[in-house]
Order: C-alpha cells, then structure tokens, then sequence
C-alpha cells in the first residue's frame, strides 16, 4: 500500500513553480490497511466507523512522512483552544495538570462521555496538534480534557520525579481522580499520542480486568521502546532531526520552570549539567529515569517501558492508529499480529500521515479527529456502555456542545 503522486508536465513557461504545484502534485487517496480479529463485535464496531473505510488523501504540500510530521508541530490558524486547568495531586506528592477544554455553558451530564488526551514527549496541552484535535472532538460533543504530565505545560515538578516512559502510576492517579470526581459514571476513553500512546496501551495492559477506562485511541504510538531509539539513530537525518528534537522539547519543557531542579539538588543519581547538555532522547533516559529507577541498563528500561509486551493483557477496546510514512515507526515495527492473540485490538495503518500528522483534504483539519470521533461513539453503541442506548448519549452529548 502507498500513496501514488502523479506528475503532470506543462509547458507553460510563465508561470512560478508555486502557481503549478497543485498540478504538479495530485495525490490519490488510499484506504487503511485494517487489522483485527473478525468478530461480531469488532464487524458491528467498523460498521459504526465507516471512515476507515474511506480513503485518506493527504494535502498534495503534504506529500511524505516528514512533511506531515512537520506540519503537526507548527502554529495552527484553527488551533485556538481555551482551557480550564485543574491541579491534580498524586500519590507521591507530586502534581499534574487536567486542562479541561471550556464548554460555552460549562453544563454537562454526570455520565456525559468524557475523552483523557496524553500527548507526546515534552508535549502539552498547546501543542498545535493536540488543540486541533481536541477542538474538533468538543465540537463533535465530547467532553475532553488534557493531562500534562510533570514539568510539561507549566506543570511545576515538586518531587524528584521526572516525566517518565515508563511510569504508569500517574495515570492510575488521574484515573482514580476523574472516576471519583468528574466522570463517576459514564464512558473515560483514552487518546493517547506518541510517548503518551506507549504509557496508556502500557497502563491497560498492567490493569488488564480491573481497568477504569471504556476504551482508548492510541496514535503514532511508540510500541518498542528499544526499537524506536534504534530508529532515532539510523540515518544521519533521523539523529540529528528528530531525536535531537524529542531530546529538546523534553528539556525545554523541563529547564522552563528553573524551579523544577529544586527537588533534584544533592541527589546522586541526577546529574543536572549533564542532563542540560544532552543531545539524544537515551541521554535524557539515562539521566532522567534509568537511573532513579533502579534499572542496571538502558536496555532493561526501555523493555519494560515498551507497551507491546503488555498488549496481550489489554482488555478494553483499541484502536492502534499508525502511518506507514512515519519516518521513525517504521512498518516492521507495528506490532499488527497483536490484533490475533488479543481481539479487542485493532490496527490502522495508513499511508499517509508521518509522526502525528495525519492532515488530510486542504490540510486543515486532521483526519483522526474523525476517526476518534466514530470509533469512539461506535464502541459506546456496540458495547452498551451506558444504560440508555449509546446513540442517545451521543445526541445528549451533541446537544450540550
């Protein structure tokens, strides 16, 4: 499967190559590569989600991979959100931040279907394609809400703890938070995105039966830790482009708030200069979270952060969304035989999309908003998850927006 570009020749010597690129660029669209287990239930839910059917036609400027990784990082004319932020405490004194995305009336029901974002490595609630998304699924009638993870989104650190890929129990926290507070009844989907993907898929796994949440949207997930650093170091373009800007957007994240070093002063195992001159993602690993905890090597760590030796234990409903493009989640690396060993998973591979991407049409909207959107309210009719009929709780939703 790939996405064909055609070239058209013209002899119009008039004109800037700008002014033909339309014409120039006419891509075709391509339709998802699915992979599941054929069951009644998964049938009933892709008949609920007729877009994965569909194709997808990328813009024709956003042609490859890496223009589309691109494009999900930079400013965004509709990315506009405004948000309610809540300052969750955790169970090591720690805090996260909840941003909630404002609602015109601020009313919603008590069982009102409630989506939980995590978003990339040092990302936040601003990033262009988290409020892109987010936008267009309150409009849609979800009631969303984003966690920034410590030290991310002006989230002050308060413990000697880092953001970490491989450390769950923050999203236990939150989980517990919102199933006692806001969302004590009613559907708690997961989105997760890149790193954020790896930590939810790595949670439900580790909660297997006993999980809290009704369903979960992974996106450009990570899925082998140790792979994905193998990946980042392949080509010259992938170590110098993409791992060095993982690296910095964790530390800018990081050294934003100078009073996020406080609770790592005279503590042996963090070496602060060091960790302010690191170049790579495994720099910051080796720093940041190998050491505290307590892992002899890199290696170890990045095993048991990798969510792909949880998914077997997965018990919810999930949608792996992944672009055949992404220049470093490559194919090989999507775990697709998963869908055979646990049915309640489900692969997307587009392919078009990159790391993130996924826009589609003029290139101004993101295809898996659509997607998340149908999955979600497909899963919510085809399981029953609420008492009355899931199409309801959609209308209810939709009519609150």
């Amino acid at each position: 499967m790939s996405t064909h570009i055609i070239f058209q020749y013209s002899l119009r010597p008039r004109r800037s190559i700008m002014s033909w690129a339309p014409w120039l660029f006419s891509i075709r669209g391509v339709k998802p590569d699915l992979v599941y287990k054929d069951t009644a239930t998964n049938k009933a839910i892709l008949d609920h989600c007729p877009i994965l059917r569909q194709e997808l036609t990328p813009p024709w400027f956003l042609f490859n991979g890496h223009l589309q990784s691109a494009a999900s990082v930079r400013p965004h004319l509709n990315a506009k959100v405004d948000y309610d932020r809540e300052i969750v405490g955790l169970s090591d004194g720690g805090i996260v931040s909840l941003d909630w995305v404002v609602h015109p009336t601020n009313t919603y029901a008590p069982n009102h279907p409630t989506i939980l974002v995590h978003g990339g490595s040092g990302g936040s609630s601003r990033d262009p394609y988290i409020q892109l998304t987010v936008k267009a699924l309150a409009a849609q009638g979800w009631r969303v809400v984003v966690m920034n993870m410590r030290g991310c989104g002006n989230t002050p650190i308060l413990t000697a703890r880092c953001p970490n890929g491989n450390y769950t129990q923050d999203i236990r926290d939150i989980v517990v938070h919102l199933r006692t507070t806001v969302v004590q009844s009613g559907p708690l989907i997961a989105l997760g995105y890149c790193a954020g993907a790896n930590l939810f898929v790595k949670f439900a796994g580790e909660e297997g039966e006993a999980c809290q949440l009704t369903a979960m949207v992974s996106i450009s997930n990570f899925y082998d830790m140790q792979a994905v650093v193998e990946s980042l170091n392949a080509t010259y373009y992938n170590r110098y482009v993409y791992n060095t800007a993982v690296a910095s957007a964790i530390k800018r994240q990081f050294f934003k708030n100078r009073a996020n070093l406080d609770p790592f002063q005279n503590l042996p195992q963090y070496d602060l200069e060091r960790l302010e001159n690191a170049a790579t993602l495994q720099d910051l690993d080796e720093i940041m979270s190998r050491r505290n905890d307590g892992y002899d090597s890199l290696d170890e760590f990045y095993r048991d952060a990798s969510c792909v030796r949880y998914m077997e234990a997965v018990r919810i409903p999930l949608l792996c969304i992944s672009a055949l493009n992404d220049p470093f989640v490559t194919p090989e690396m999507i775990p697709d035989h998963m869908s055979i060993a646990n049915d309640r998973i489900m692969f997307a591979k587009t392919a078009s999309g990159g790391h993130l991407g996924f826009f589609h049409g003029d290139g101004t909207d993101m295809w898996t908003s659509d997607v998340i959107h149908q999955y979600c309210a497909a899963v919510l009719d085809v399981t029953k998850v609420l008492k009355e009929p899931a199409s309801d709780a959609m209308t209810m939703a939709a009519s609150a927006a």
